[in-house]
């Protein structure tokens, strides 16, 4: 089985499911989600992921930091810059309480 990751460009609604190939997944879709947002399904690619956060977190210049964050930053559309601040926005106001 393979991860598969569900999102859309309307908000943060997002879902990671066991599938066994990308038709399986595409079905998965079909049957669990809001058929009137656009869905992306795409292989989830956790481990990258996290060794380029653990990378990241090593860079102890803040400029050099600076450097790689806005390359990344730089693959985003703007609607999903705007989805990423809020889920920042909200995880910060849950951290605060």
């Amino acid at each position: 089985m393979t991860k598969y990751v569900m999102t859309n460009d309307k908000d943060a609604e997002r879902y990671i499911v066991d599938c066994k190939d990308s038709t399986e997944a595409k079905h998965w879709t079909i049957n669990h989600v809001d058929l009137s947002k656009e869905w992306n399904i795409k292989k989830d690619n956790f481990s990258v992921k996290n060794k380029i956060d653990v990378s990241y977190r090593d860079i102890q210049n803040v400029d050099n930091q600076w450097l790689a964050m806005s390359y990344i930053l730089d693959c985003l559309t703007d609607n999903q810059l705007k989805i990423a601040q809020k889920l920042i926005n909200e995880i910060k106001k849950k951290e605060r309480n």
